[in-house]
């Protein structure tokens, strides 16, 4: 696993342990990062990144100037694991990784102004409609912020009132939708 673009690109991110993550492909990761650059400035971005798995879209976030992460996984394995990995890339300042169940962090957390939200839950879980559904009243991400949804070819994501879709790709059972915050809040 490689990021592919930059400050840090080329550099090589170790595998969590185990086989239960799926990192997202590179071609993928590219597409989702060519829609955000031209929807979200990068740079000054505060990322919330759930089920993080092997962290790679955050990792790529903070290589291209993403201001600063939010990593969620229930695993205490694979949180070790970002940590390290946080520590080797030299960016542990801008990380903080939290080990608990994703849903519930999203129904308790007291941060806000998240500019851009990554998902990639276990595909047999089927938790993006779930995800939009607890983000539809949250003050936990900013007015326009971006939700990038990656699930199973057999999860189909539904735009809400709140939330209006960006882009929609694939790759084989890989399917992302990104989807746009519509408004404050009421």
């Amino acid at each position: 696993m490689r990021i592919i673009g930059g400050e840090l690109k080329r550099t090589v991110i170790p595998s969590p342990p185990g086989d239960a993550t799926r990192p997202t492909m590179d071609r993928i990761r590219e597409s989702i990062f060519d829609v955000l650059e031209g929807n979200l400035t990068l740079q000054t971005a505060r990322v919330l990144d759930l089920y993080a798995g092997s962290g790679i879209l955050s990792w790529e976030a903070l290589s291209r100037g993403a201001q600063s992460t939010i990593m969620v996984d229930s695993s205490v394995q694979i949180c070790r694991h970002l940590r390290a990995v946080a520590m080797d890339l030299g960016v542990s300042e801008r990380v903080q990784i939290v080990r608990t169940d994703c849903l519930a962090y999203l129904r308790n957390a007291t941060v806000d102004g998240i500019q851009l939200l990554f998902a990639d839950p276990p595909y047999a879980l089927r938790h993006c409609n779930s995800i939009l559904g607890i983000l539809e009243e949250s003050p936990l991400l900013s007015d326009d912020a971006l939700v990038v949804l990656e699930h199973g070819d057999q999860e189909y994501v539904v735009p809400t009132e709140r939330f209006r879709a960006v882009w929609h790709g694939s790759g084989g059972a890989c399917v992302v939708d990104i989807f746009q915050r519509v408004g404050p809040v009421a």
